[in-house]
């Protein structure tokens, strides 16, 4: 398999498993081998030492896990969502909290000026759009432009036709593209990205954001089972730059937020902005020493939850 940032041929960093319809490999691992049709699979973790990344073998058709004819497998195998009602008050306004101060710690990275104009926000995969309009709102808010928002989703297989077709003039397009939580569940991340490359204005900004999966590769290291995973890309700080940079993009900031949050839950993330057309090639993703410290601090930050929730 070759590495779907640089395109290297990866190396095996797990053994190799083999699964069939009567092994139970989780229940991301089976809704996959169901919504697919696998009556057997034999799964690795492929791993690119130029990227600092890894990616699950073999390649499916991830976008499947997503359509119409999936939302029934998901639902009888996936374990049910707490709902908010069930969290109480005080527990339901703390996850709000945590949400906000994910999406302030994004804007965080941004630098420079939003480009003129109305500030326009696509988020690609965004759901119900949910991040996208708090991004607009404030951007908004703070340029005192208007605002608006366009959700995306990728899965429909439309989105390079219909965004091509707003922008086929010189100047259109969007201030700002979100990819939040979207590029770890593709097989073809740059190509992805590079969607929201086309999507921009010049000089406009995108914002990717994806799960800090690196306790994977200890994992694979130490023997664990690896499945058909609803994440089949584990991103570094230095491969989601990478992808970014691949993908067209410039002044590239990274950093990681061990402590961020999805759905109000801890969520070690990655995240990444860029610019489209600025000619600046910065990155804060450093090289190889600095990821095996960075893989060094998310390892110990991991355990040192896992011990916590355990034992406190």
């Amino acid at each position: 398999m070759k590495c779907a940032i640089c395109g290297a041929e990866m190396g095996l960093l797990s053994k190799t498993f083999h699964y069939d319809t009567k092994t139970n490999g989780g229940w991301e691992h089976n809704s996959t081998m169901e919504i697919l049709g696998l009556q057997s699979v034999d799964v690795e973790l492929m791993f690119c030492k130029k990227c600092f990344h890894s990616t699950i073998s073999p390649a499916f058709d991830s976008a499947a896990l997503y359509s119409p004819n999936a939302v029934e497998v998901r639902r009888r195998l996936a374990p049910p969502p707490a709902s908010a009602g069930d969290a109480g008050c005080a527990e339901t306004l703390r996850k709000c909290a945590a949400h906000l101060t994910r999406l302030a710690n994004n804007l965080a990275l941004l630098g420079g000026d939003i480009p003129a104009g109305d500030v326009t926000v696509v988020d690609i995969g965004g759901g119900d759009g949910a991040n996208g309009a708090i991004y607009a709102q404030v951007l908004g808010h703070i340029t005192k432009r208007p605002s608006s928002v366009k959700v995306v989703d990728p899965v429909d297989r439309q989105y390079s036709a219909v965004e091509r077709a707003d922008n086929r003039h010189e100047g259109e397009g969007y201030s700002v593209t979100v990819l939040s939580h979207v590029a770890e569940h593709v097989f073809a991340p740059v190509d992805l990205i590079r969607g929201g490359y086309e999507s921009l204005k010049p000089n406009g900004i995108i914002i990717v954001e994806v799960p800090d999966d690196r306790i994977a590769w200890l994992k694979a290291v130490l023997g664990r089972p690896v499945g058909l995973h609803y994440h089949v890309q584990h991103f570094s700080p230095l491969s989601l730059a990478k992808s970014l940079r691949a993908a067209g993009f410039s002044d590239i900031q990274v950093k990681v937020f061990p402590r961020s949050t999805y759905h109000g839950q801890l969520q070690p993330t990655i995240v990444a902005v860029g610019r489209k057309g600025s000619g600046i090639l910065e990155t804060g993703a450093g090289g190889a020493f600095a990821q095996y410290l960075s893989l060094g601090l998310h390892v110990a930050l991991r355990l040192g939850s896992a011990i916590g929730r355990k034992f406190l």
